[in-house]
């Protein structure tokens, strides 16, 4: 989805112009990277704008230069989560936005707390006993009082550094699941410096719906886009009629198994009708479960339940389906 931001065009160029973040008046110092064709740079920031608690943050970027940037625009790419990475994946945003970085320069970083972006880490994560609320009581504690400023808010202000210290005029905001709720955000911020959005699997400012309306009433497109130009022939006559099926009968008894994890553990595994929507989410980020979905259904439907059991366990930590 595409908006432009025209509103509050005036008050935009006065905030753009006066609300410079600190730190960001150098240039980018950039230098040739992998894959070819990439520049990589780096850019120190204050952890707190405010100055109130020391400390900076070394925001890790990448870009591909147009070979003629005439408005001084930059596409730039924001990662979900929040918590992905984003330059690990700048070539995927490189092919997938070709048509609009002709002549803007593509410019992806990893957001603060993310990737090589003083990556937020604590070793109470890493506990194998305990309750969730104790060991985010001891991570927080580890932490320290850093752990205030990895928020949208700061996201934003860094996304304005990154422009100035770019030399960009305006940019254009291409944002994915959380990305886009940043995205949205420095618009809301820096309105005269948005050239347009654009907003894929979008996360709306007062946050998700809690139902996930959108995100079901997508499941039969979804699905029925795998096996699309004859992929499930031989498989199934109609993949979102299997999906249909077999919530039906996940909602009365939860699927049971015997699998082993990736550390060669054997165990029960259980899937419910959210673990089936569990992996169907997970698919986003990891497209082969996606596409052993069709499969996995109608051997569940015909009595051999493993291999989609298998497949939320390797969803578990993209949309945690199965427990071990």
């Amino acid at each position: 989805m595409r908006v432009p931001c025209r509103l509050l065009s005036v008050l935009g160029a006065v905030l753009g112009g006066a609300v410079a973040p600190a730190g960001a008046a150098a240039a980018l110092p950039w230098t040739p990277c992998q894959p070819a064709g990439f520049e990589c740079a780096t850019l120190a920031v204050p952890l707190d704008r405010s100055g109130a608690t020391p400390g900076t943050i070394t925001l890790a970027a990448t870009r591909v230069p147009a070979s003629a940037n005439p408005g001084k625009v930059a596409v730039v790419a924001l990662a979900g989560g929040p918590g992905q990475a984003a330059v690990p994946i700048a070539p995927d945003f490189a092919s997938i936005l070709a048509p609009a970085i002709a002549a803007r320069d593509l410019l992806v970083y990893d957001q603060r707390g993310t990737g090589a972006s003083n990556p937020l880490a604590c070793a109470a994560l890493g506990a194998t006993s305990g309750s969730i609320v104790d060991i985010a009581r001891a991570c927080s504690g580890q932490l320290g009082p850093a752990r205030a400023f990895f928020r949208t808010a700061e996201s934003v202000q860094d996304i304005e550094a990154l422009r100035v210290a770019g030399g960009y005029e305006k940019l254009v905001i291409y944002g994915v699941s959380y990305g886009t709720k940043v995205a949205t955000a420095y618009a809301s911020a820096f309105p005269g410096r948005v050239e347009s959005l654009v907003l894929d699997s979008v996360v709306t400012p007062e946050g998700p719906d809690s139902f996930r309306r959108s995100s079901l009433s997508a499941v039969p497109r979804v699905v029925d886009e795998i096996c699309a130009a004859g992929r499930c022939k031989g498989i199934t006559p109609s993949a979102s009629r299997d999906v249909a099926t077999l919530a039906g009968r996940l909602r009365r008894k939860s699927f049971k198994g015997s699998v082993y994890s990736p550390t060669g553990r054997r165990f029960t595994a259980r899937l419910s009708e959210s673990g089936l929507f569990g992996i169907l989410l997970a698919g986003d980020l990891n497209p082969t479960l996606r596409a052993e979905l069709p499969g996995s259904m109608r051997a569940a439907l015909a009595g051999d339940v493993k291999p989609l059991l298998r497949l939320s366990v390797r969803s578990a930590g993209l949309e945690n389906a199965a427990g071990f």
